[in-house]
């Protein structure tokens, strides 16, 4: 058994560009490297298709799906997909017909050697999802998997873990585009594709452009990808370079200065290099001119694979005031070290999770269960 974890494609989305290049990626990247590493099964834990907001005409939608089916094609026997968020269910039930991967809502799939997966339907709730857990019946499987495309507020929750893993050697969650281990046996899973462009999320590369006038950057290796399991259910990632990078600049200015850094902050990427390649999201704030937008994007557009401006918030004089204090992420980690020890600062990394979701579901109970499961009570800190 040798089983491929392929989680949000997106394919159908229009978030960059016209979304034509997922076709591309999936034939001459994406296939080649599931036979290179001699791939069996494929299951998709959520959000493989995304037409959601697009602009997809009738013609486009069944020629991306003919495409895919027809990659896929050595694996159709083999295939399985778990509805996610951004899932239609028609759309993905006539990928199915077509001979797409098969859809499987709550039940098992025989893997081979003794080995089976179940995939759970979302929840997106914590106490729904422990009820479905404790639900699963044991199976006739001698090695189990858990697939999920759940919220981190469920995915992170100790009783819904805890109930998982009794049941579970190996539990994996789509839906956060990034391959990190939680615990022992549980992973979240890495995004296969590169997708929306917004700040917080996974991306190749972060500038930041300080008031001041400086430019920081920050790179992140080889981010897209997908999870090979064999039958020791250790999962193994398999980078895969789409030919697109994104590319996310925070452009913090005063009004007088907008173009000049805006401008000095595409420029340096120009300066380095391959940017028909760069999928860019330029978040400006204070929010943009539509006048100035118009006349940066006819200077620059048609220089990268896609531009695209944003305002964003957060950039008053407080925020500014901390920021000045703990300019970066691992100056803030190397303050709380300091002033709390080492284990300070890991709780404080456990804690980041909540600031980095698109739609944040999580209370301040989630975070104060954290909080007494870290810090003993005895703590000065507690």
């Amino acid at each position: 058994m040798k089983l491929a974890l392929i989680a949000d494609l997106h394919l159908g989305s229009k978030d960059i560009d016209d979304g034509r290049w997922k076709e591309r990626a999936l034939r001459e990247v994406v296939v080649p490297a599931l036979r290179e590493n001699h791939v069996t099964h494929i299951i998709f834990p959520g959000d493989t298709l995304d037409f959601q907001g697009a602009s997809t005409t009738s013609a486009e939608k069944p020629e991306l799906l003919r495409c895919a089916v027809q990659e896929l094609k050595p694996w159709s026997a083999q295939s399985f997909l778990l509805l996610g968020n951004h899932d239609d269910p028609q759309t993905c039930t006539f990928f199915q017909h077509m001979g797409g991967p098969r859809i499987v809502r709550d039940d098992w799939v025989e893997l081979g050697n003794e080995t089976g997966a179940y995939l759970m339907a979302p929840r997106q709730e914590k106490s729904r999802a422990r009820s479905a857990v404790d639900q699963i019946e044991d199976s006739r499987f001698k090695s189990r998997i858990l697939v999920l495309h759940e919220d981190l507020d469920v995915f992170h929750d100790d009783g819904f873990l805890s109930a998982a893993r009794a049941k579970f050697q190996l539990i994996v969650n789509g839906h956060n585009h990034v391959f990190r281990p939680v615990r022992d046996g549980v992973y979240l899973l890495p995004a296969c594709l590169p997708w929306k462009p917004q700040r917080g999320s996974q991306c190749d590369l972060i500038v930041n452009y300080a008031p001041d006038g400086t430019l920081a950057v920050k790179t992140d290796q080889l981010p897209w990808g997908f999870v090979v399991v064999e039958d020791d259910l250790q999962p193994q990632f398999v980078s895969v370079a789409s030919g697109v990078r994104l590319v996310i600049c925070n452009i913090e200015i005063v009004a007088a200065e907008t173009e000049q850094a805006i401008r000095q902050t595409l420029d340096f990427l120009l300066n380095r290099g391959q940017t028909q390649s760069m999928a860019v999201r330029a978040y400006v704030a204070p929010r943009l001119d539509s006048d100035l937008e118009v006349a940066l994007r006819d200077s620059y557009a048609g220089r990268f694979f896609d531009l695209r401006f944003a305002s964003w918030q957060g950039h008053g004089a407080l925020a500014k005031k901390v920021r000045e204090r703990l300019p970066t992420e691992q100056s803030a980690l190397e303050h709380v070290r300091m002033q709390h020890g080492d284990r300070g600062r890991a709780l404080v990394e456990q804690l980041s999770q909540f600031f980095h979701l698109r739609t944040p579901r999580n209370r301040k109970e989630d975070i104060l269960d954290i909080v007494k499961n870290f810090v003993p009570e005895s703590s000065d800190h507690a």
